[in-house]
């Protein structure tokens, strides 16, 4: 036989089937799985950065009005000013996290009494632990010449506002 005799008979090439875009190899898979994760996290940060906005600004709030009173010590700046401060930066706190609770009318010791509550109702703190005193707090600010741990209570309330749910 001759070459183009052989040549005659063979047939044509048969290509494969084309090569189909489903059903997905496992790494596409592990992809998207990674992809949706991402996204989930992404979007829970960003929730969860929103929610705690206002814990933010009141620890700046705190950080600046102890800074601002210790830097001005001796400048008719006296202990009253610094708890009243610290008392309505506690009343925004509570106002704003715990509306139900009508804390503007409170003073002396119903105020203590309700920071008190508030604490062992919803705070994420042990209820036998650390405990909070906002007895001094509350009263110094009537009384211009009773002196106030200004270090220990603004570490006081750092914490309490670090603690709120």
């Amino acid at each position: 036989m001759t070459p183009e005799e052989l040549t005659t008979q063979l047939r044509d090439i048969h290509l494969p089937e084309a090569v189909s875009w489903w059903p997905l190899a496992p790494g596409w898979y592990i992809l998207i799985v990674g992809i949706l994760t991402l996204i989930a996290l992404v979007l829970f940060a960003m929730f969860r950065f929103r929610k705690n906005r206002w814990r933010r600004q009141a620890l700046q709030e705190l950080e600046r009005l102890y800074l601002n009173h210790e830097q001005n010590e001796g400048v008719d700046n006296s202990d009253s000013d610094f708890a009243a401060s610290l008392n309505a930066l506690l009343k925004r706190v509570v106002r704003l996290r715990y509306p139900e609770t009508r804390c503007n009318p409170l003073s002396g010791e119903t105020w203590v009494e309700t920071l008190h509550q508030l604490r062992l109702q919803n705070l994420r703190l042990p209820k036998n632990g650390q405990n909070f005193d906002f007895s001094d707090l509350a009263n110094c600010q009537y009384q211009k010449s009773k002196t106030l741990d200004r270090r220990f209570h603004y570490e006081q309330i750092r914490e309490w506002i670090k603690a709120c749910l």
